[in-house]
């Protein structure tokens, strides 16, 4: 079934892992960390705080909305994102990264993925993209932003802005 939970003014966070066959609806006043490795969200999550978002699924994790200070999702799968508001967010998946929904705005973007790379929707805003880890990577920006990193890429990269685009990447890469 589906979860809800909230937390008006404290944060959410676990002892054990969970397993969620639906929906997953989380609210926090502060924080939400949802980090145990065994955890299996079998629907879409959303997450909405004042400061931070650390959720890990052992599959794949899908998200419909998450909105918070910082963002970090990891999943032994693939990560699929909705919407995501922040100004940190860092995305780790043993497969594919991908978007389903329509925007995601954040400040600084940290991606290491074992697969392919997909964020390729017209509005997302990014500011600093840092690639780790990715394979064919393609992303779309809808202002300016700027490739700080693309360390250990397996397949190609393609990356479209509306605005400028700057390298500050490190001598070899």
């Amino acid at each position: 079934g589906d979860l809800s939970l909230t937390s008006g003014y404290g944060d959410i966070n676990q002892t054990a892992s969970m397993t969620v066959g639906g929906a997953s609806v989380f609210t926090a006043g502060a924080n939400i960390s949802l980090t145990n490795s065994g955890n299996s969200f079998g629907g879409l999550v959303t997450a909405s705080v004042s400061n931070s978002v650390a959720i890990t699924g052992a599959g794949d994790l899908s998200t419909a909305s998450v909105q918070g200070d910082q963002v970090v999702l990891i999943a032994l799968g693939n990560v699929t994102l909705g919407v995501v508001t922040t100004r940190e967010l860092s995305l780790t998946a043993g497969g594919e990264i991908n978007q389903s929904g329509p925007a995601i705005s954040t400040g600084n973007l940290v991606i290491n993925a074992l697969g392919k790379v997909t964020l390729n929707d017209g509005s997302n805003d990014f500011s600093t993209v840092s690639l780790l880890n990715a394979g064919d990577t393609e992303l779309v920006d809808a202002s300016g932003m700027t490739l700080a990193e693309a360390d250990k890429l397996s397949g190609s990269l393609s990356v479209t802005t509306q605005g400028n685009l700057g390298l500050s990447l490190p001598s070899g890469q």
